[in-house]
């Protein structure tokens, strides 16, 4: 099977555990991106908008449930028809 450097370098800090000595150090540094992380946050900040303005879109084109004239249920198709023409039901 393969041996990868990592176990073999792991197997040599044992070895020097165990032969009393004191194994290599590694230190590792994670650095960000700033110039990324910027231009991902203005990215996401923009897909929010245009989510908010097709919903806000949407809004406005749904039919109520209730009629804003005479709180009636609106659950008829001349109702959808009547909403969208008057601003109210058909009665």
């Amino acid at each position: 099977m393969g041996y990868s450097r990592e176990n073999k370098r792991q197997n040599d800090a044992l070895q020097t555990i165990l032969d009393g000595g004191t194994p290599e150090k590694r230190i590792f540094v994670a650095m960000e991106d700033t110039k990324e992380k910027k231009e991902r946050q203005k990215q996401i900040v923009k897909e929010r908008e245009e989510a908010n303005e097709r919903s806000e879109a949407l809004k406005a084109a749904r039919t109520p449930w209730f009629c804003p004239k005479c709180d009636k249920v609106m659950k008829k198709k001349l109702d959808d028809k009547m909403h969208m023409l008057y601003g109210h039901c058909l009665t």
